[in-house]
């Protein structure tokens, strides 16, 4: 929530926080905090916004086989997507690209759809910098079908923009090294084995690319007809953002990977099925025989998964005990457990106790020699707060590399709010980086008080502290 609040003020990504991510990617949240308020349940709606996008963007595709194989795709989608309902960049640059094939094969003038595709494009970019392959990728298959005209790049060009304002406030050097070095190395660090989950989430991304695959080879046979091209486009969505899954073999990461090439799966049995002599006449039949080997994947081979994952992004829309929040100022945040909420409310209380008007917070990992993630719920449970540290999307680099600004960041707070975050995993952010920041933790602050994996200390000379 913090990065975003921070562009409403003012601040530029990049020079004044640290941010790996596209412009629009702020942008977004940043505008839905104006219009309502700052706060988790609005990041959910944003994050629902783009799962919405998807799943509209697919069923427009699917029309053009029938209004009800697009429906079915469309809720497959939305199903997956439930599954991790926040405003992730990646969320959203996945409905861009979508929203370019759907454009691409919809019946309007050619020069309206290259232009509609190449402006998806460029919202998926803005999103993600990284997506920029995938996105030429995409528009280079479309063009080579000549299902977009050439005025598709030059609008995708224009449309990118944006980043010129982000060259011209933050520096061309700082804005190379955040959307480039520091996502490349990112990347690396958060690295997971494919094979780690194999057994689970891993059999839903092999089907996944099995299906981009069966798309691409269907699509080419049948480039000519518009299926043909929706199941182009589709088909290298689902294999460009395989390597997502290659990168990150987790539960989050098959949620990205297999919303789209899972909704292709309902178009591409159609496809098969009308192969069957006995199907070609019966559309009702062949519908319905499409749309369930679509369920059963989906909800055959991880029910227990999809239910509980949907089930626990609703309970941030809801009450009733569901949830366990704490809320400060107006502000709230969701928590799993009780004992959770029951930790954070303590330290959001001691940190308010020991506040003074100008008060600077930092809020960080354990180890800050090893940063990874954060716990951000503190900013937005203590707005009174300063809040411009550089920080708040750790990463090992940040004290690899960056170790000195890391620390002066440390030193410049007269508040430090410090938890363990459970990240414990076989890749570089389990690799030492500099001790500085730390040693001036120890230096020049004192504990104030500790709850749970949480600590809190202040500044010497900033206050009275009672440990």
């Amino acid at each position: 929530l913090q990065a975003p609040m921070r562009v409403l003020d003012g601040a530029v990504p990049g020079r004044d926080f640290d941010y790996f991510y596209g412009p629009l990617s702020l942008l977004i949240p940043a505008g839905a905090y104006r219009i309502a308020s700052p706060s988790l349940v609005v990041e959910r709606a944003v994050g629902a916004g783009y799962v919405a996008l998807v799943g509209v963007g697919l069923y427009l595709v699917g029309r053009r086989w029938s209004w009800l194989v697009g429906l079915a795709m469309g809720l497959v989608a939305v199903l997956i997507g439930a599954l991790s309902i926040t405003a992730l960049p990646i969320m959203g640059a996945i409905g861009g690209l979508v929203a370019a094939v759907a454009a691409a094969v919809s019946g309007r003038p050619p020069r309206t759809r290259a232009a509609a595709a190449g402006l998806a494009c460029a919202f998926a970019i803005l999103l993600r910098p990284d997506f920029m392959i995938w996105a030429v990728v995409l528009l280079g298959a479309l063009t080579l079908v000549r299902a977009v005209r050439p005025v598709a790049w030059i609008v995708a060009a224009v449309g990118l923009s944006p980043y010129l304002w982000l060259v011209i406030t933050a520096g061309w050097s700082t804005t190379w090294h955040n959307l480039v070095t520091d996502a490349l190395h990112v990347a690396s660090e958060r690295h997971l084995p494919w094979h780690a989950d194999l057994g689970g989430t891993g059999i839903l991304a092999i089907i996944g690319a099995l299906t981009a695959l069966g798309a691409l080879v269907l699509g080419i046979g049948r480039r000519r007809e518009v299926t043909g091209v929706a199941l182009i486009g589709l088909g290298v969505i689902g294999f460009c953002l395989v390597p997502e899954y290659l990168q990150r073999a987790d539960g989050v990461h098959v949620v990205y990977v297999t919303m789209v090439p899972l909704a292709t799966l309902v178009a591409v049995a159609y496809e098969l099925i009308g192969t069957v002599a006995w199907f070609r006449g019966r559309l009702g039949w062949r519908q319905a025989a499409a749309i369930g080997v679509a369920a059963l994947v989906v909800l055959g081979l991880r029910p227990k998964f999809v239910a509980r994952s949907t089930l626990r992004d609703a309970r941030t829309f809801a009450r009733g005990g569901l949830v366990y929040d704490v809320t400060n100022r107006g502000r709230t945040w969701y928590f799993r457990s009780a004992d959770e909420a029951r930790r954070h409310a303590q330290l959001v209380r001691a940190a308010e106790r020991i506040a003074r008007p100008g008060d600077v917070l930092f809020v960080g990992p354990t180890a800050l020699d090893r940063p990874t993630y954060t716990d951000g719920s503190f900013y937005t449970l203590l707005p009174d707060y300063d809040q411009r540290t550089h920080y708040y999307d750790f990463h090992p680099r940040i004290a690899q590399v960056d170790g000195h600004r890391l620390a002066a960041d440390v030193a410049a707070a007269d508040v430090v709010i410090l938890c363990d975050v459970g990240f414990d995993e076989d890749n570089l952010s389990a690799r030492p980086g500099s001790d500085e920041a730390e040693k001036v933790v120890a230096a020049r602050f004192t504990l104030v008080t500790r709850a749970g994996d949480c600590r809190l200390y202040r500044s010497e000379g900033s206050g009275d502290v009672t440990s």
